[in-house]
């Protein structure tokens, strides 16, 4: 989110912790586009989500990006065909290739069909794989979540802040 507003200050991009909330303003507001960061404990959560989304709002973009997206292209496409409700993922780190959707939908005003975006992995109309090139990000150009105030709801009530000093697995 720091990232990408880095680039567009005008973008709207909110942080949701309860699913509930997230799915009330969804009814609200319709997204562009939603992402969810997925982990072994929370896929079934973010599917069941992304599912409620996609009822709300056909047009809605839902990405998957996390440290459970694999980056073998056989399990990208598994991963897709299996998890329906996901338009795209992005493997590796994300900064750069949720970015570049970003940039991709406000220039078109959609996700375009067998469209390759930078990062990100889709299927094709055939049903095969579409990978965009990896662009590794340059971490002394991503903002801090934490100084730009985008996790400032999370340093209130019983949230209790932990810093990562590496990425990806330990």
């Amino acid at each position: 989110a720091s990232y990408a507003k880095k680039a567009h200050p005008d973008l709207d991009i909110v942080i949701y912790r309860d699913p509930n909330q997230l799915l009330n303003e969804a009814r609200k507001r319709r997204p562009d586009i939603v992402g969810f960061s997925v982990y072994a404990w929370s896929d079934r959560l973010s599917l069941f989500c992304a599912k409620k989304i996609k009822e709300i709002s056909k047009q809605t973009i839902i990405v998957a990006g996390g440290a459970s997206i694999d980056d073998i292209d056989s399990e990208l496409l598994q991963y897709l065909k299996s998890h329906t409700y996901f338009d795209l993922c992005c493997p590796n780190e994300g900064e750069v290739s949720f970015l570049r959707l970003i940039e991709h939908v406000k220039l078109n005003g959609k996700l375009l069909n067998d469209t390759i975006i930078e990062g990100c992995a889709q299927l094709a109309s055939d049903g095969s794989l579409l990978r965009g090139e990896y662009k590794k990000p340059v971490l002394s150009e991503i903002p801090s979540p934490y100084l730009s105030g985008t996790l400032d709801s999370y340093l209130s009530d019983e949230y209790i802040p932990i810093i990562q000093s590496m990425r990806g697995c330990p």
